[in-house]
Order: C-alpha cells, then sequence, then structure tokens
C-alpha cells in the first residue's frame, strides 16, 4: 500500500507538465528535464517500495491481562538486510482497546544490517474478551519524504482480557440456615473444611497437600483426600445469557457485561474467604458451568467468564433440570437476567423452593439502548414471589449498587 504526499503529488505534476512542454515545443533541454524527473519519481518510489522489505516482527506480551489495566507489549523487529535501515515507522493493532484507538505507534531511529531490536508500548484493553492482536504495519519511504509505503506484516497473537472484579470486599457469612446440619445435603469438594468425607481419584486442579498417600501407595495411582461442606454455606450464581444480555449501544455497557463483572467480584470474594461457590450459565446454544473453591478455581472461573459472549433466545423452563443438577438445592442463589417477564418470573417463584435463598438482579434495557439512565427517581428493588428482585440501569455505580444489594440481601455482609 502506497500513499503520494504532498512533495509527490507535485513532482509528477511537474513531470507531466514537463512532457506536455515537450509534446509542444520539442525541446531537448525539455526532454533532459522529463526524464530527470520521472528517473527521480522512479528511482524514489522504488526506494520507498524496498524500504520496509526483509524487516520481520515478533510479538511477546502475557497470554492474559485484566480488564482496564495497562498490558505492556514488547515488539522485537529484525533486519534481515545487508544495509541498515534508518527512520521506522511502525504501528501495532491491538483489537481490545477502545474503539478508533486500536493502532498502537512505534518509531526506530536506527535499525543495523542484520540485527534486532526490541521496542515496547503499553495499551490498556477496554473490552472482556478473547481477541487476536495484529496485524502489523510499518510506515516507512524514501529518505526526502516523497512516497511512503506501508507494509503489513501477518504475526498475530491471542490474548485474554479477564474481568475485572470490583474494587470492594464482600465477605460471604457462614450458614444461618435454622434447619440442622445433619438434615442438609452435602457438596463434596477437594480441599479444606470441617469434616473428612472419603476418597477419590486425583483430577486436575486437586492440591497435592490434598493427596491420600497410604491410599495412592496401595492402589497405585494418585489419589485425593474428600471433603464436605454444608451446601447452606454454597452461593450460587445463575447467568441467563439470551438474545437480549447484550443489548446497548456498545460493547462495554450492556446487561451481559454488568453480570460478568458482579460474576467475576462475588466469584473473588467467597475464593478468598474459601466458601464453595457454583456457577452456572445459559446462552441457548451451549452450557457453562464451573464450581470450585480457593485461588485456582478464581482463576478458572476468571478464564471461563472472558469466553461468554452474547447468547441466543432460550426458555428458561427448559434448563430446570440443568440448573438443579448443576446448582446444589439448599444453597443461596443469585440470578442474573436480562429482563423479567411473568413466565419467568414463575419460574423462578417454583424454583425458590429448591433453594433457601434466592435473589433475581435484572436490567432497565431501555436505559441501555439509549445510552443513559433514566431521570425518574424510582426504586430499584421490588419483591417477587418469595425472591427479592434487583434492578440496574446503563451508568450506575456498580460497586455502589452491589453494597446496596448486599444490605438488601443480607445474605453477604
Amino acid at each position: 500500500m502506497y500513499r503520494l504526499t504532498p512533495l509527490s503529488r507535485v513532482s509528477l505534476a511537474l513531470t507531466a507538465f514537463t512532457f506536455i512542454l515537450v509534446a509542444l515545443f520539442k525541446n531537448h533541454l525539455l526532454v533532459y528535464t522529463a526524464v530527470l524527473f520521472t528517473t527521480a519519481n522512479i528511482g524514489l518510489f522504488f526506494w520507498a517500495l524496498f524500504s520496509t522489505r526483509g524487516l520481520t516482527v515478533e510479538r511477546l506480551h502475557s497470554q492474559t491481562c485484566l480488564r482496564g489495566y495497562p498490558l505492556r507489549v514488547t515488539l522485537v523487529i529484525s533486519n534481515r538486510f545487508r544495509a541498515p535501515r534508518f527512520a521506522l515507522v511502525g504501528y501495532d493493532q491491538f483489537t481490545p482497546a477502545k474503539r478508533g484507538d486500536h493502532l498502537r505507534e512505534v518509531a526506530l531511529l536506527s535499525l543495523a544490517a542484520r540485527s534486532s531490536v526490541s521496542v515496547e508500548y503499553e495499551a490498556v484493553p477496554s473490552r472482556r474478551g478473547h481477541y487476536t492482536i495484529g496485524p502489523f504495519y510499518f510506515y516507512s519511504g524514501d529518505p526526502f519524504g516523497f512516497y511512503r509505503n506501508i507494509r503489513k506484516v501477518n504475526v498475530y497473537s491471542d490474548l485474554i482480557v479477564l474481568p475485572t472484579p470490583l474494587d470492594t470486599q464482600v465477605s460471604y457469612l457462614r450458614s444461618t440456615s435454622q434447619v440442622a446440619k445433619d438434615e442438609l445435603s452435602t457438596v463434596g469438594v477437594p480441599g479444606s473444611s470441617t469434616e473428612f468425607l472419603g476418597v477419590r481419584e486425583y483430577q486436575p486442579g486437586d492440591q497435592l497437600r490434598k493427596v491420600h498417600w497410604a491410599s495412592t501407595a496401595r492402589l497405585g495411582t494418585l489419589i485425593t483426600k474428600q471433603f464436605e461442606r454444608n451446601v447452606a454455606s454454597t452461593l450460587c450464581v445463575l447467568l441467563v445469557n439470551d438474545d437480549q444480555s447484550a443489548a446497548g449501544r456498545d460493547a462495554e455497557n450492556n446487561p451481559l457485561e454488568y453480570s460478568i463483572t458482579l460474576v467475576s467480584t462475588l466469584a473473588r470474594e467467597t475464593s478468598r474467604s474459601h466458601y464453595y461457590f457454583s456457577f452456572l450459565e445459559l446462552n441457548g446454544r451451549k452450557e457453562s458451568r464451573s464450581a470450585g473453591m480457593g485461588t485456582e478455581f478464581f482463576q478458572r472461573i476468571s478464564l471461563q467468564l472472558a469466553e461468554i459472549t452474547p447468547g441466543e433466545k432460550l426458555d428458561l423452563a427448559e434448563y430446570s433440570s440443568d440448573i438443579l443438577n448443576s446448582l446444589p438445592a439448599g444453597s443461596d442463589l443469585i440470578v442474573f437476567i436480562p429482563h423479567l417477564t411473568g413466565t419467568e418470573a414463575r419460574f423462578l417463584a417454583n424454583l425458590r423452593l429448591n433453594y433457601r435463598l434466592l435473589s433475581v438482579i435484572t436490567f432497565d434495557l431501555e436505559s441501555f439502548r439509549m445510552g443513559a439512565s433514566s431521570k425518574t427517581p424510582r426504586s430499584r428493588v421490588t419483591f417477587g414471589q418469595n425472591f427479592l428482585i434487583f434492578e440496574l440501569a446503563y451508568g450506575d455505580d456498580l460497586v455502589k449498587q452491589l453494597d446496596t444489594f448486599v444490605e438488601k440481601v443480607g445474605f453477604i455482609r
């Protein structure tokens, strides 16, 4: 790809004008001048053409990063030619950046023959998700600035932008259930708890310090200790990701992104307190589920949340068995749903019978489509049949709203 500069346009115009004069007056001096202009333009054009040939790029960066935090990217630029290069400018396409701000500029004053140099830049990803960074563009030309050449280098790298939890602390309470512990079902988890449940075969992610070495030696395979946890101290989250979840004017502000931020926050805080966390996403195409506790689990669910994309239309009632199989009955359940119709409210009312406490976070979809929250003050908290409904709108301070939600619901402090 080539670009003409003002100088090149003037030079080409003079060359064309000279040829016109040659045709009119047939003067030898004008012929020599036209040949000089033509030779100069061709020479400078090919100089610009080959100014970026032989240059290669390698991109280095971490595979994951947090949304809203700077990522340092290193570019290794190599010159395979025998001649040095001067005044190199390049642009790297950083796709997770804000709209209209995807190109990151790097510059080199000189690059010796058959050598390499590293340059760095920082970029802030503004969106969660799985992205491919690249390609890279060299922008160079002739030393007089007549012609500019843009060369595309097909170097790509993958980056997973994780959701960033809110800057707040939420401590999960122990069970406040009035039912005696021996009357409650339990969830088997590998890790620390109050009661030993048994052993099972080692699974990826299990901590080595929890390996039951006596059983391992006897059976000849890794065996992990398994403990039990009262489900009333388990926090369950259901994310309904339907065709309305991405309603909004931009990719950063919509019900799905707000929900994922809050889910990430709840998962981090329960993991810090070593409580059990169960998560299920329904998106109309496939289900995504995860359950566990501790730092390793939070890292795993963060990757899972980063990969979530807007879903398709679904009928919530069709997933009742999936919900009950994935989210332990008798525990606390939070449901994130873009909109709440009468049919969905009745389904949740019946679902409430299987859980100790159920709360629903829904959204003012019109505010997201308009890109502005409603100016009419109204209550964000309402009550369904045996469950609480909390509404979020475009532009809400999620830290403040989470604190309000915690205060209203009462099972988290």
